[in-house]
């Protein structure tokens, strides 16, 4: 089970390519209208890639029937149409995890009981169960930092969470690596990239919805469709604007558990 946010990161550092083939994959219509359908208006490759394994039927789509219970998580909690109908479809197959990365839509999963991990999470878990090898996962988080954005502290203890489980302890080769990770978030590299995107992203409303998301009155989805992004479009419009995940590190720490109890 998963929203769109989460759905889109794992398959830009293409673990979902392998997670499709070692579990079931359920989302909700708008799920995909958010992953696919809007991402193959803007020609994001991750849509299209998506969509292939919804139609080799390794995704698969659920009708929601309790459309009111969509509702009303949205007018109690706020969140998107997209964020509500995975948590509702969860309930509805009574599935084991949902795959959510956003802190306001997690704070919902944390009021119904609802198990989450975060893409983050699933490359640490599909690590430990050996389904990807530890220089894929290292890469995987290289990449998840910069798609997902996520904080710095949630990068290093993933590193360290992958490196501890294999050697017990950080090696120097180890340690450089993490360095190497941080410098991700260069500054020249950052400026260059945004004067770039910039070019096509400094209308009104993309602005308002990134400053409505950053004090967290907006989830990802309805921080993209109010800036008439899709979600995959937004998360790079907030990397080049420096802005970081609104994933905290409790709801990481609260992910690797639900990870744990699955083993």
């Amino acid at each position: 089970m998963s929203d769109a946010s989460t759905l889109i990161l794992l398959q830009k550092v293409i673990l979902l390519d392998s997670l499709v083939k070692n579990f079931d994959f359920i989302i909700s219509e708008e799920v995909c209208k958010e992953a696919v359908v809007h991402g193959k208006t803007k020609k994001f490759s991750d849509s299209y890639q998506i969509e292939n394994k919804i139609n080799q039927n390794l995704i698969k789509i659920k009708k929601i029937k309790d459309k009111k219970g969509v509702n009303k998580i949205i007018n109690e909690f706020g969140i998107a149409e997209g964020e509500a109908e995975a948590i509702t479809l969860f309930l509805q197959e009574k599935a084991d995890v949902l795959a959510i990365d956003d802190h306001k839509s997690i704070n919902v999963c944390k009021v119904y009981k609802i198990p989450f991990m975060t893409a983050l999470t699933f490359v640490l878990d599909s690590h430990s169960r050996k389904i990807i090898e530890k220089n894929e996962a290292k890469e995987m988080i290289k990449n998840l930092a910069i798609y997902g954005r996520y904080k710095d502290e949630l990068i290093y203890k993933a590193l360290n969470y992958l490196l501890v489980s294999v050697t017990t302890r950080l090696g120097l080769e180890n340690l450089e690596y993490i360095k190497k990770v941080s410098k991700m978030f260069n500054l020249d590299k950052s400026t260059a990239f945004r004067d770039i995107l910039q070019k096509g992203v400094r209308e009104d409303k993309k602005e308002k919805a990134l400053e409505l998301y950053i004090k967290g009155k907006f989830s990802i989805g309805q921080a993209a469709r109010f800036a008439d992004m899709h979600i995959g479009e937004f998360f790079v419009f907030i990397w080049s604007k420096g802005i970081e995940s609104n994933l905290t590190l409790e709801d990481f720490n609260e992910s690797l558990k639900h990870a744990k109890a699955l083993t």
